[in-house]
C-alpha cells in the first residue's frame, strides 16, 4: 500500500481484499487471546500488555483507515513514506511484548515451582533421615 500512499491511488480489489483479510487475521488472533486471559491465574501483567496491544492495534487501524478514505486518485501523497511506516510498525513492539512478558512470567513461576520442590524435597530427605535415624 506505500506506493498507493505515495500517489493517493485508491487500494484496487486484491489489495482491499489482503486488508481486509489481514484484519480479520488479527481480530481472530485477539479474540483467542483474550479467551486465555479470561482463564483463571493468567498474570495481570501479560493481561495489560495484552489489553495495550489491542488498543494500540486499533488505534494505527483507525489511522490507516482514515489514510485509505484519503485515496482520492489525485497524485498527491496521503501520507510520507517514514510516516506510513512509523504507523505500520507502530502496534509492532507492543505485540513482541506480550510474548516477552508471558515467558517472563513463565519463567518466574518455574523457578517458582522448582524452589517448592527442592524445599519439599529436603523436607522429606529430612524426614527420612530421621525414620532411618529412630531404627538403629
Amino acid at each position: 500500500m506505500r506506493p498507493n500512499m505515495a500517489d493517493s491511488r485508491p487500494l484496487g480489489p486484491a489489495q482491499a481484499l489482503t486488508l481486509s483479510g489481514r484484519r480479520a487475521l488479527y481480530e481472530d488472533r485477539f479474540k483467542s487471546l483474550e479467551e486465555f486471559m479470561a482463564r483463571p491465574g493468567v498474570a495481570a501483567s501479560v493481561t495489560a500488555i495484552v489489553a495495550k496491544s489491542r488498543r494500540n492495534v486499533a488505534a494505527a487501524q483507525e489511522a490507516i483507515d482514515g489514510l485509505v478514505k484519503k485515496l482520492d486518485g489525485s497524485g498527491q501523497a496521503v501520507a510520507a513514506a517514514a510516516e506510513w511506516t512509523q504507523l505500520c510498525d507502530a502496534p509492532f513492539n507492543d505485540l513482541q511484548t506480550i510474548g516477552f512478558t508471558a515467558l517472563d512470567e513463565a519463567a518466574a513461576r518455574a523457578a517458582d515451582l522448582r524452589d517448592r520442590a527442592v524445599r519439599m524435597l529436603a523436607l522429606c530427605l529430612a524426614v527420612l533421615a530421621a525414620t532411618v535415624g529412630g531404627f538403629r
